[in-house]
């Protein structure tokens, strides 16, 4: 199977070859800070997730970051388009995403939520909902 590579302006990029597997890490294995610390002097951290809705895959990306990784960060998950403002955020450079997910996403979709600026899981509203509650 084919992958696609998502930019941080929502553009596709085929990829060619697979991701080498000495740049892949499985976000689940990391443990603690040790960890990562491992992984600050590389030039490439390919950090793979099981699914969109695992989102340690951001914490991770951003203490990487913190941590002064400097390389390309990478994640190879099949990401949402609504998620790439998340992801950009925490300082990924790229997502990888399998072809067929991108069949069923689109770059339209991509390039459309790179636009956006906000980012998050609650909703937008000008209401004040708290006093709605209870």
């Amino acid at each position: 199977m084919t992958s696609v590579s998502v930019d941080q302006s929502g553009a596709f990029t085929p990829v060619a070859a697979p991701l080498a597997s000495d740049d892949v890490v499985d976000v689940a294995d990391i443990e603690g800070f040790a960890a990562l610390d491992a992984l600050v002097s590389r030039d490439r951290v390919v950090l793979r997730a099981a699914s969109c809705s695992d989102g340690r895959v951001f914490g991770v990306a951003r203490q990487l970051r913190r941590r002064g990784f400097r390389g390309v960060l990478l994640v190879e998950a099949n990401l949402l388009p609504d998620q790439l403002p998340m992801a950009t955020s925490c300082g990924v450079d790229a997502i990888v995403i399998t072809e067929t997910h991108a069949l069923r996403c689109a770059e339209p979709q991509w390039r459309l939520k790179a636009q956006g600026e906000r980012f998050g899981y609650q909703r937008a509203t000008g209401r004040n909902l708290s006093s709605e509650v209870g």
